[in-house]
């Protein structure tokens, strides 16, 4: 896992720049790894949410990003 664009940059240094990108997708008709991956700069803030776990009703906190105009830009991988 990565959290800069740094390391990122650090860990595909020497990887040949013809390399195909791929990422998993699963729909109803289909699921594999695929050479449709969607890069994008985007303006996003930080926000704090919550989930309650199924099993033992437990509530979490996690942190997550979403779209706001006046947010800071992040590099967007889907």
């Amino acid at each position: 896992m990565f959290n800069t664009v740094g390391e990122l940059k650090q860990f595909i240094k020497n990887l040949p720049d013809d390399m195909p990108l791929v990422s998993y997708k699963s729909t109803m008709e289909y699921s594999g790894y695929m050479q449709r991956v969607h890069v994008d700069i985007v303006p996003m803030k930080m926000e704090v949410d919550t989930a309650t776990d199924a099993f033992d009703g437990i509530t979490y906190r996690y942190e997550k990003f979403i779209h706001h105009p006046e947010g800071e830009k992040v590099l967007a991988i889907t």
